[in-house]
């Protein structure tokens, strides 16, 4: 058997619905993306809700299992039916990939996956004798995809643990110089993306955050401690008194030794 035919595509559609499926078993083996929910995979009496987007597979030996949607959501599915050996490769090779129950697995990026997709469908919809070698092509294309997608998610895990990591030493000692450019360098990633990922994970830019534990700390030691200004400015990891006196004053509206007499 040659390469071409060792990979058989038997349909690659997208579907748009708010309908529920009924469970039948397919004898073939599907890859598919649900793009648009939650959607709900309804299998032996149980059901399993699934947060969009994610990746999913079956083969013939998977229980019997339906699509639904809960009332009045609609989802968008993509999807191609396979066979042959090849195509059981491929499955075998989603089923070593970090899955929920049946093969699901979460994706952080959408975007490649869906480009090749949709070459895939149109490819599969002309219908021409020579699409025969560009299909099994353009299926290897959308596996390569689908393993950037796993790296990408997990050097996006990588990035959420190192930003909560940075938060907590912002949040013990906010006093302490916090290069980012050093930190992004320890991540493995550019100034720019960690920025971007600190924004994006703790809903406030990296400057902002510490600058709001430095007050918070601030706002402790002038209420609970005896320290001059001066020493609580250093504290707080200012360099010179007026500036801290500053920000303070832009903060909370009174001067820190204002603000520490109302507190009392």
């Amino acid at each position: 058997m040659d390469y071409f035919n060792d990979l058989t595509i038997l349909d690659v559609s997208r579907c748009v619905t708010k309908r529920n499926g009924y469970p039948m078993k397919n004898p073939n083996y599907t890859i598919g993306i649900m793009l648009k929910g939650p959607a709900i995979r309804h299998y032996e009496g149980h059901s399993l809700i699934l947060e969009t987007p994610f990746l999913y597979w079956s083969s013939p030996h998977t229980p019997v299992s339906a699509w639904r949607t809960p009332p009045n959501t609609e989802r968008e599915n993509l999807w191609m039916n396979l066979n042959r050996k090849r195509a059981e490769r491929m499955l075998e090779a989603l089923d070593k990939l970090p899955y929920g129950k049946f093969g699901n697995h979460v994706l952080y990026k959408t975007e490649k996956l869906c480009e090749i997709f949709e070459r895939l469908r149109i490819c599969f919809l002309r219908k021409l004798p020579a699409e025969k070698y560009h299909l099994p092509l353009l299926v290897e294309e959308f596996m390569a995809a689908i393993g950037e997608s796993v790296i990408d998610g997990r050097r996006g895990e990588k990035i959420n643990g190192h930003v909560e990591k940075i938060a907590l030493k912002m949040y013990e000692t906010p006093e302490k110089d916090f290069d980012m450019e050093m930190i992004a360098e320890e991540a493995g990633v550019s100034k720019e993306y960690f920025r971007h990922c600190f924004r994006e994970q703790m809903g406030i830019s990296f400057h902002r955050y510490l600058l709001s534990q430095r007050y918070a700390l601030a706002v402790k030691l002038l209420q609970e401690s005896s320290l001059s200004v001066g020493e609580i400015s250093e504290r707080c990891g200012f360099a010179a008194q007026r500036e801290f006196t500053l920000f303070f004053k832009k903060r909370s509206g009174y001067s820190p030794a204002k603000f520490r007499k109302y507190s009392m």
